[in-house]
């Protein structure tokens, strides 16, 4: 397959798997990630991938909203390979991360929910660095993973309703 189709199929995947219900949305997007992992050798991706198969499905907080939007986005997005790992990891953050829309650092980016994998302890970063939580130097990716739906109900760092509409 070239590359102008593997583009292709991988927006119309994307947009399948954002139009599917939660379970599937989680093990589609896991497979669109190895593959294009694979095909275009983009080795970012597979932190996203390795973080949708350790976690199950139904303890990812999934907001509407955030399908919403990003169904919208890959709808009017022209594929790239300068842009495509840069979208697939944008749509993996505000689909699987725990994200509150005025929840702004002071540079105004957003804040996105993690955990240490080994605590369980909550922490929020922003798009620009910015930490609460935790500090700097306890961060290596290694050690990190998303926030799921009983770590952020413990949490001290937001108070939120999961039997709200608003989730899947």
């Amino acid at each position: 397959m070239n590359t102008k189709t593997h583009l292709k199929n991988t927006k119309e995947q994307v947009i399948e798997a954002l139009s599917s219900e939660k379970e599937v949305l989680v093990k589609e997007f896991a497979s669109i990630l190895r593959i294009c992992s694979d095909v275009l050798n983009i080795e970012k991706l597979l932190f996203w991938e390795d973080l949708l198969k350790e976690n199950g499905w139904e303890s990812l907080l999934i907001t509407k909203s955030a399908v919403s939007e990003q169904l919208i986005f890959w709808r009017n997005y022209e594929p790239s390979l300068k842009t495509l790992s840069a979208s697939l990891q944008k749509t993996c953050e505000k689909v699987f991360l725990y994200w509150e829309e005025d929840d702004l650092c002071d540079m105004q980016g957003q804040f996105y929910y993690y955990k240490f994998k080994e605590t369980n302890q909550v922490f929020k970063e922003s798009e620009y660095g910015n930490l609460i939580g935790v500090s700097k130097e306890l961060i290596q990716k290694s050690e990190i993973s998303i926030a799921l739906i009983p770590d952020l109900a413990y949490s001290s760092l937001l108070n939120i309703d999961f039997h709200d509409s608003l989730y899947y």
